[in-house]
């Protein structure tokens, strides 16, 4: 890809050579100056460098032409040919259509080690623009640059072409079109993930467009002019185009559009740009990465154990009822070799990429669940409605459950007592189906690891005098589903009564009332009501059988009954009113897992390297800092108002934009790079 010879003439007729040419003839010797290429001039020609800049020219090619720290005029020079091959007016000399795509090919190469020059980066990107119109059929291999700063001439000319014929535009001349708009969404995830960005915006163009926008077709005549790098073209170039309009003015609206759509492309990549940036070297297709991808692109990434686990669920968790499953054997499908404990940002990264395969997790994280434990059970369930965050009535009635857990669980959980829980909990207050799916997942996870006396504690701790009575009578209801309290039940409810403050005797006054008309019908037949067993032997407290004629019943104008006969009314409106408590309880039984502090006054200062100025006050907190503890990394970040993971995540994304490299790694210590630190602006 180079000329090479002692006489050619440049294509301007002032011009006696062509500045691309390398001339053997001439001296070349290496000096001070041949690698930094000081003092060669702005458009330089290789018959006019010194010997100096010609050794170290000629060094850069025989090297690979790669060096990214070579002078960029040396790069320049090298363009020179490659302008010269592709646009020379003379046939005989000009590149076909697969030279053509050979030239493109190596600019594109060019682009990625020296791009981040702004003079290269413009004038090769107008480059491949004008190659895509010179490569004519044969364009849609050559696909349009990301964001330059005005609409490719080449993107113009397609799309006054499928104004001009009603033909949709489709969607990688669409994505041309959006990502070189002002407009367009110039963040890091949108060159970093730059094939999922493209596949991205691709299936969800067509999500919203179907075939795709038709234009329209207004606009003055389209007229194309290049301007070379290469003096030795003389001035700008214009083009013969056929005869369309230039309709992207006319159609602004539609641009604007597919620029936002770019826009929440790049938002939905943001996490799993950042986990790259943190892990340059390691695998892109390891679960951990791919499950931050959006659920649009896991069908085409995620390697062997995404595989492995889609067809594990596929075979563990049916369409119907959830299912229990050792937490420990999902968690080693998703953080290999194990974890003797799992954070908060770890089960919600989980929860949230089983959330896109479809699948649910009771306890989940995000919804006031603590984070699966490897010796205990979860949830798992085929999810409703795309997954939706429940409600607030749903994330109630769950709080209220954690002691209704507790009250069936005490004798070995009846079948009555885990269908109240599942059925009567959510009509009462009316959830909708892809919340009852979640709260059957709930309740059978908590049946299976009920709350500790210490999580009640703390939850009961919370509550008014009245939201305490409203509990304590939401649990009897439980405890009496099956049709009779237990003994063991009522140890348990006297318990819970106790740390609620509830008097002893308020059991077994709700026990009693609990049966509704069943009562009056025993008080009626004079048959006694065994409330409190003296031996200590007794199964539990039965209430008794109905009575044998049923005349006696009809003649009091009630229906049979059986051991105890709910009226479910006003059990239905005795839990939607215990909900109003419920909400107190909604953040309790969250443990020991990391919670959002509350939000300080705004912190005042300068910003940083581009943050607001919280974070830059935490940048600035580093200063002379190799090493932090977890602990006060925490601490200094409840004082500004920022989540610590989060602001680890967003001052390394500031320094790789920036230097290349994280600034914080490891976990506890948190290491600091003070070579990073020092090469960012202060």
């Amino acid at each position: 890809m180079l000329y090479v010879g002692s006489r050619l003439p440049a294509l301007a007729a002032y011009r006696d050579v062509e500045p691309a040419l390398i001339d053997p003839g001439l001296p070349a010797r290496t000096g001070p100056n041949s690698r930094s290429g000081e003092g060669m001039g702005y458009w330089p020609s290789y018959s006019g460098i010194s010997p100096e800049h010609r050794a170290g020219y000629l060094e850069w090619l025989a090297t690979g032409r790669s060096d990214p720290d070579a002078y960029i005029g040396y790069v320049f020079l090298y363009f020179y040919g490659l302008e010269r091959r592709a646009l020379n007016a003379d046939p005989a000399d000009r590149a076909d259509v697969e030279e053509l795509a050979q030239l493109v090919a190596e600019v594109r190469r060019l682009q990625q080690i020296y791009g981040q020059n702004g003079s290269f980066g413009g004038y090769s990107a107008s480059f491949l623009s004008i190659c895509r119109i010179q490569a004519g059929d044969a364009v849609g291999a050559l696909r349009a640059t990301m964001f330059g700063w005005e609409i490719p001439p080449d993107v113009r000319l397609r799309l006054g072409r499928h104004a001009s014929t009603k033909v949709p535009v489709p969607a990688e001349l669409a994505f041309g079109w959006a990502c070189n708009l002002p407009s367009a969404p110039r963040r890091t995830p949108a060159t970093r993930c730059e094939p999922e960005f493209r596949e991205l915006f691709e299936l969800r163009y067509a999500e919203v467009y179907g075939q795709g926008v038709v234009l329209k077709n207004q606009g003055p005549k389209l007229k194309i002019d290049y301007r070379p790098a290469s003096p030795g073209f003389g001035g700008s170039l214009t083009l013969k185009v056929p005869d369309v309009r230039d309709v992207s003015n006319a159609n602004a609206s539609v641009g604007e559009a597919l620029a936002a759509l770019a826009s929440d492309c790049v938002d939905s990549l943001d996490a799993y740009s950042r986990w790259l940036g943190r892990n340059a070297q390691g695998d892109a297709s390891a679960l951990a990465g791919v499950a931050l991808l959006p659920k649009e692109l896991l069908h085409r990434h995620g390697a062997p154990a995404l595989a492995d686990l889609r067809q594990w669920l596929d075979r563990y968790v049916p369409a119907g009822e959830p299912v229990m499953a050792g937490a420990a054997e999902v968690l080693a499908r998703w953080l290999p070799g194990g974890a003797a404990k799992v954070g908060k940002a770890d089960a919600t990264a989980l929860v949230t990429f089983l959330e896109k395969l479809g699948i649910g997790i009771e306890p989940d994280v995000r919804f006031g669940g603590p984070a699966p434990s490897p010796q205990g059970q979860i949830a798992l369930f085929r999810l409703e409605g795309g997954g939706a965050a429940p409600t607030a009535e749903y994330s109630g009635i769950t709080t209220l459950m954690r002691f209704a857990a507790a009250v069936a669980g005490a004798d070995g959980v009846a079948e009555a007592e885990s269908r109240f829980l599942r059925e009567h909990v959510a009509g009462a207050l009316g959830l909708a189906a892809g919340e009852r799916r979640r709260l059957e997942a709930n309740a059978a996870w908590l049946l299976t690891e009920p709350p500790s006396p210490a999580a009640l504690k703390k939850a009961a701790a919370a509550l008014t005098a009245p939201q305490r009575a409203d509990v304590g009578r939401f649990m009897v209801s439980v405890a009496g589903a099956d049709g009779t309290v237990s003994r063991a039940e009522v140890q348990t409810l006297l318990k819970i009564f106790a740390l609620l403050g509830l008097p002893e005797e308020a059991v077994y006054a709700q026990v009693h009332q609990l049966g509704g008309e069943s009562m009056a019908n025993t008080r009626a037949t004079k048959e006694p009501v065994v409330v409190r067993q003296g031996a200590p032997t007794e199964a539990g407290f039965s209430i008794p059988t109905r009575p044998t004629s049923t005349s006696d019943a009809g003649a009091l104008g009630r229906p049979e009954v059986g051991r105890i006969q709910l009226d479910m009314a006003r059990v239905q409106a005795q839990v939607a009113e215990s909900a109003r408590a419920s909400a107190v309880l909604a953040d309790i039984f969250r443990g020991d897992e990391e919670q959002a502090p509350p939000p300080p006054p705004p912190p005042t200062g300068p910003s940083i390297a581009g943050l607001d100025s919280g974070h830059s006050a935490m940048l600035l907190a580093l200063s002379g800092v190799a090493s932090m503890e977890r602990d006060e990394w925490a601490r200094r970040c409840a004082e500004l108002g920022l989540m610590p993971d989060g602001a680890i995540d967003t001052l390394n994304e500031a320094a790789l934009d920036i230097v290349g490299d994280p600034l914080i790694s490891g976990d506890d210590p948190l290491l600091i790079d003070t070579d990073v630190f020092g090469s960012i602006p202060q």
